[in-house]
């Protein structure tokens, strides 16, 4: 049979880790979401495409530099500056849905730090910066 010490850390886990859980099942949930809106939107045309649905079996298999120098579509962050282009706004949908693991990694930081989990509250700050990092595209 466990203590009540033994038990402590085991409920304090579980509740940073069910926060993480909710906040990344919301997360996913919307991503999707936004994803398929996205998709609607280009594919019929509501806001104009640099690239049309009908021409996208022409250039998909295409090495990507043949891609965007036939295409002139955005590279790195480019895309967020053309956000007014159906094909280029799926790519929010699915940044958002990539951002998902930052989110839940920050909210679970205070409730580490409660559960007196400093070790691995200080690994999830430091994921944290190297997501962003890598994201930010600095180290290119």
């Amino acid at each position: 049979m466990k203590t009540g010490e033994e038990s402590a850390p085991r409920a304090a886990a579980s509740g940073w880790q069910a926060i993480y859980a909710r906040w990344m099942q919301a997360g996913v949930w919307v991503g999707l979401a936004a994803i398929l809106a996205s998709f609607a939107v280009y594919v019929t045309g509501l806001l104009p495409a640099n690239i049309p649905p009908a021409e996208l079996p022409s250039v998909w298999s295409l090495p990507t530099a043949e891609y965007i120098a036939r295409t002139g579509a955005p590279s790195g962050w480019e895309w967020i500056h053309r956000l007014y282009q159906g094909d280029v706004l799926n790519f929010a949908g699915v940044a958002l849905l990539c951002s998902v693991t930052i989110a839940c990694s920050v909210r679970i930081v205070v409730p580490l730090l409660r559960a007196r989990e400093r070790a691995l509250a200080l690994i999830v700050v430091l994921q944290v910066v190297v997501m962003l990092v890598a994201a930010s595209g600095w180290l290119r």
